[in-house]
């Protein structure tokens, strides 16, 4: 007797030939997966590098140019002040009862008598006992300087210039150790002043 049909029930042969397609299908869709991936892949590997763009901040640089102060032509100069070394400089008349003090300005008689330089008609003289008040006649040439007078009065000490005449340059310490020179101008008739320029330095 034979089997009854099986109708529309698939054989084992068709069954596995759909699922081979399947599989098949499977694999080859991998395989582009992959590949695209792989393509990808190399694409970034082999394409360099990126390149970005960097905005650099702006540098601001600021010059300032100062003018130049023009230099002053020979006219324009300002004059040379020399340095105030002067004490007092003038004319003073000495005798014996009315001495001067040089350390006084003006020079002037002092009521400290040993203090004062006095004229005995025919010597200038300090000759109170322990005297610091030095003088010396200049012999030398024109009108000596403050330092030549200072060399003067310590390499010829003495508190004593006898004969004094007219045109006698003395030099003189004072009592406050002030270097000075007197250059006599006159002598009055009767001998009892001695007219001088004074000129007393720092």
């Amino acid at each position: 007797m034979p089997e009854p049909a099986l109708g529309n029930s698939e054989t084992p042969t068709g069954r596995d030939h759909r699922i081979s397609a399947s599989t098949t299908q499977l694999v080859v869709a991998a395989i582009g997966a992959i590949a695209t991936i792989a393509a990808a892949f190399v694409g970034g590997a082999f394409a360099g590098p990126r390149i970005g763009l960097v905005i650099a901040e702006p540098t601001v640089t600021i010059t300032a140019t100062v003018p130049e102060t023009p230099k002053p032509t020979p006219s324009q100069a300002p004059p040379h002040t020399p340095v105030r070394t002067v004490y007092w400089q003038g004319a003073a008349g000495i005798n014996f009862s009315r001495g001067i003090n040089f350390d006084l300005k003006p020079a002037t008689t002092s009521a400290d008598a040993p203090t004062n330089i006095s004229f005995t008609g025919t010597e200038l003289e300090n000759a109170y006992a322990g005297t610091t008040m030095l003088m010396s006649q200049w012999t030398g040439p024109d009108h000596p300087t403050k330092a030549q007078c200072a060399t003067t009065v310590r390499t010829h000490p003495s508190n004593i210039v006898s004969n004094v005449a007219e045109g006698m340059q003395i030099c003189i310490r004072t009592i406050q150790r002030r270097i000075g020179r007197l250059t006599v101008v006159s002598i009055s008739s009767d001998h009892s002043t001695l007219n001088v320029n004074a000129v007393i330095w720092n």
